[in-house]
């Protein structure tokens, strides 16, 4: 997933309605905006339709989860993005530890980030 994609999926959560949502209704199947007083979703009240709490369920939980989700991507990138660079420090010092003894000019380069 891009920077972009995971910034488009951003601004669509802090465009939507304030949570908490909670569900309510007959077998839970509507979402309701506690902070704005209104419905964010109904769930099988079409005529005809069988409700299903499940869906709404889904849809309740995904104001604080998609938040939550975007914050774990991005801690999770931050991560390997630190854990790629300690990895390569340490194998750039292996390199040059091994060359020291027959070169330790190229060892000095190497340790420099090979510029």
């Amino acid at each position: 997933m891009t920077d972009e994609e995971l910034q488009a999926i951003e601004q669509r959560a802090e465009a939507a309605s304030q949570g908490p949502w909670t569900l309510f209704g007959a077998g839970n199947a509507c979402v309701y905006a506690d902070s704005e007083g209104s419905i964010v979703a109904s769930c099988g009240l079409c005529v005809g339709r069988p409700r299903d709490g499940r869906n709404a369920e889904f849809i309740a939980h995904a104001r604080a989860d998609v938040p939550a989700l975007l914050g774990e991507i991005r801690r999770l990138r931050e991560d390997n993005e630190r854990m790629t660079q300690n990895a390569v420090a340490a194998e750039r010092e292996r390199i040059a530890a091994a060359l020291e003894k027959w070169s330790p000019s190229t060892a000095s380069y190497v340790r420099k980030g090979c510029p």
